[in-house]
């Protein structure tokens, strides 16, 4: 939030903000309650260590608010209800790049884009310090976290074998012990050392007690009558939790344009894999792989809640309800969006409607598309929102 409205570039530079959480409720945008944490100099954005991501995650009673820097990010623990500061932990000397909160316990990575990283396990009601990880030498991907186990995919570049896009090209899967941190195994899941195709594990990862699962995605060029071109070839691998032994093994059967997504998200719900990438969605036994389903859509996927809640946006970046089976379209809207959230009956985005020249946050039906409210957060011209979370029934 800046201290004056925002009408140009350069008052952007010139002007003081705080970071600010406010509560709304959903039903009709009324604010009830708003909370600052971080007061922002003029200059902020230029300055060493300026802010570059704030992130907001609710688990039950507890919303935690993470504002990242290059040279100091916290962690603010916030009741649900009130607002009212439960517990604060700050990282005096690195950014906080990725945030899970899962089974009473809050993970941070932390420290620099490339090179050794930590993860670090808090307590998630009181933040106390559990345990903390090194990757060493390694830069810290993607984590997922079971009952008994954390696993991480660490990852490494090899300097005398050079990458025209900086793909890792030496990927280790480590197990840890989630009580306390402790090795449990490692194994090595791609090494493409000397290889001409770019193969690398994606930035998702997924596991339950039976399996951990990823997504080994390989640049593949291939010659047709139009010239060579390339395509992003994936396959989704089910590894033991015990020993990170093969399960198995199965290619995805849609591939996307390298320019498309790099990534894909995967996910897991009621014993099924969804593979989401950036036009098409696949779906697997998480018990041996077999492919359930799999399709192709003229949208950009965009959220997916498992197992029916899926939005693209169309050729116009206007924000479209999809069926999850098919991808065939439920429904349009005239809002331009790249932040939202679903609900069961509504789904709320923040974004910009046609012939609206602030943006705001819109109360979509979910059944029709709908609009059933229209929501600001003070005087838009002093506010940028960053993150959204929402919650039906947070407080039990």
């Amino acid at each position: 939030m800046y201290q004056k409205p925002i009408r140009t570039n350069a008052d952007i530079g010139t002007t003081p903000a705080t970071i600010t959480v406010a509560a709304l409720d959903a039903n009709d945008g009324t604010k009830i309650w708003q909370t600052a944490l971080l007061d922002l100099p003029a200059g902020f954005w230029s300055a060493p260590g300026g802010v570059y991501d704030l992130q907001l995650i609710i688990d039950g009673p507890i919303l935690y608010a993470v504002s990242s820097k290059e040279n100091a990010s916290q962690v603010v623990a916030l009741d649900a209800r009130s607002g009212h500061t439960l517990w604060k932990h700050t990282e005096d000397a690195a950014p906080i790049s990725l945030t899970l909160v899962t089974n009473e316990a809050l993970y941070l990575k932390v420290g620099p884009t490339v090179g050794a990283q930590t993860l670090k396990a808090l307590d998630a009601a009181s933040g106390k310090l559990l345990w903390s990880v090194s990757t060493g030498e390694y830069t810290l991907g993607q984590i997922a976290v079971s009952s008994k186990a954390v696993y991480l995919v660490q990852e490494k570049f090899v300097a005398s074998v050079p990458r025209s896009r900086g793909e890792r090209n030496f990927v280790v899967l480590r197990a840890l012990r989630t009580a306390d941190g402790a090795d449990l195994w490692q194994k090595e899941v791609e090494n493409t050392v000397g290889q001409t195709n770019l193969s690398y594990v994606s930035i998702n990862l997924q596991a339950d007690d039976q399996a951990v699962y990823l997504v080994k995605m390989e640049l593949q060029l291939e010659t047709t009558s139009q010239g060579v071109t390339s395509v992003n070839r994936r396959t989704v691998v089910a590894l033991r939790v015990q020993d990170g032994a093969p399960l198995w093994s199965v290619k995805d059967p849609q591939d996307d344009p390298p320019d498309a997504s790099i990534g894909a998200n995967l996910q897991i719900f009621e014993q099924k894999l969804y593979l989401v990438g950036a036009y098409h969605m696949s779906v697997f036994n998480a018990q041996d792989g077999n492919v359930l389903g799999t399709y192709r859509s003229p949208f950009i996927l965009w959220i997916f809640v498992p197992p029916d809640r899926l939005y693209g946006r169309n050729r116009a970046s206007n924000v479209c309800s999809l069926s999850s089976r098919d991808g065939t379209q439920r429904w349009c809207s005239d809002i331009s969006s790249t932040l939202g959230v679903a609900g069961t009956d509504h789904v709320y985005l923040f974004g910009y409607q046609n012939n609206q020249p602030q943006g705001a946050i819109y109360a979509l039906r979910q059944q029709d598309g709908s609009q059933v409210g229209r929501y600001l957060v003070d005087n838009p011209a002093q506010v940028n929102l960053y993150s959204m979370t929402f919650a039906e029934e947070p407080f039990g």
